[in-house]
């Protein structure tokens, strides 16, 4: 059996979305055809079921909206699956999948209890995510906080009676600017509550032209794998998942190291984020498994994988969060190391002159010895520019610029 990600992957390269987006909202993509038709039990205590929230964040041109799309419509492809991408309220959203003929409304036989089992799912697709939650944000960042994990969630609506969904089950994929994400965490709409179990996905415009994006032949067979794998998940297959004997001792080693680690984070979002860490492993886990096996097992070679996707957006959990701080020149560093990151260097005159209207030159010069003292950026004199520049880390021991 081929790989749903490498083949999802495959299918989508001949474009200028960033790789990772692509990534994440195909894992968005299996998600909602896993849906909570499989499970993993933790101890009797709760259950991980693989549903996942991602939100890609980047500058306008990023192609967020271009990966969400492609993923949009291989679920329409796959079929049967019922998506939201329109502001709602979240009574309205309880109301329209509580109705008894809601399209939302699945179920399965549990393979071990030989019982019905009944969930509900919407798929959420916000190209704005900030336009989405825009009647209520804060009612509605409690709402998918809340069902996040839930057997069952009850809505009182207001002279109405109450709304019950029953195993609510939201993926959900939506796009955010830096701007937009500073903005939020500054009102306290997104709290550490919703972004500990999101994974939040930053990238840069994409540095290959692709002027005619296209989708060969093999491209197109790799497509059509994705939707009969994808199915396959959503109408014939279900269960609980459970270890391999391998992936049972690496995790057990792995979590007591991680929670070593975990204690000694001194910023706070990435210590709200480590707690998470463990169960979003696992969704991951179960996510690549699925997309490439119909044996219902957490095995080590998925739980490393799991872990390297999560690597890669740990690597720039402080850009999406840089502004979430109490220093109000925080956004603007933020700023200078989007810049930095996005071009590779950029001149001290070009600099100063583009974040004039941020920040005073006072201010400015005080962030940039900030980031050069703790070494996100690097300042150099350029014989070629014949001025001093700033750059990236990576881009000074790349090319040494002199």
């Amino acid at each position: 059996m081929s790989d749903f990600l490498d083949d999802y992957l495959f299918h989508c390269k001949g474009n200028e979305v960033p790789k990772i987006f692509h990534k994440w909202a195909g894992l968005v993509a299996l998600s909602a055809c896993a849906g909570r038709r499989f499970w993993l039990p933790r101890g009797g205590v709760y259950t991980v079921y693989p549903n996942i929230y991602v939100l890609l964040v980047g500058e306008p041109g990023t192609k967020k909206s271009t990966a969400m799309d492609i993923a949009l419509s291989y679920i329409d492809e796959v079929g049967k699956i019922p998506v939201c991408a329109d502001r709602i309220s979240k009574e309205a959203l309880a109301k329209e999948l509580s109705a008894d003929d809601s399209p939302a409304r699945k179920s399965f036989i549990d393979p071990d209890t030989k019982k019905m089992t009944e969930y509900n799912i919407t798929v959420i697709f916000a190209d704005e995510w900030s336009n989405f939650i825009g009647i209520d944000p804060v009612g509605m960042i409690e709402f998918f906080t809340t069902v996040y994990g839930r057997s069952k969630y009850e809505v009182k609506t207001k002279n109405k009676g109450n709304d019950i969904i029953k195993g609510p089950c939201f993926p959900l994929i939506g796009g955010m600017t830096p701007s937009t994400t500073d903005g939020l965490f500054k009102q306290n709409i997104i709290s550490g509550g919703f972004t500990r179990r999101a994974f939040m996905v930053f990238a840069h415009p994409s540095k290959t032209a692709v002027a005619h994006p296209f989708v060969a032949n093999d491209q197109e067979e790799a497509w059509i794998r994705c939707i009969n794998r994808g199915k396959e998940i959503s109408t014939k297959m279900c269960g609980a998942f459970s270890w391999t004997d391998d992936a049972h001792k690496w995790f057990d080693e792995w979590y007591s190291s991680h929670k070593k680690k975990s204690i000694r984070e001194t910023k706070h979002y990435r210590q709200s984020w480590s707690n998470s860490k463990h169960d979003q492993a696992l969704k991951l886990a179960m996510l690549l498994q699925l997309g490439k096996s119909n044996e219902l097992l957490i095995t080590t070679e998925n739980l490393e994988r799991a872990l390297e996707l999560i690597a890669e957006v740990e690597a720039t959990l402080d850009v999406v969060f840089e502004g979430a701080g109490r220093n109000e020149q925080s956004s603007v560093a933020n700023k200078i190391l989007m810049l930095v990151r996005t071009q590779g260097y950029i001149s001290k005159k070009k600099l100063f002159r583009d974040m004039y209207s941020d920040a005073t030159r006072a201010e400015l010069v005080e962030i940039v010895t900030h980031l050069t003292e703790t070494d996100q950026i690097k300042q150099l004199q350029s014989q070629k520019l014949k001025q001093n520049v700033y750059c990236s880390p990576e881009y000074y021991e790349k090319h040494k610029l002199g």
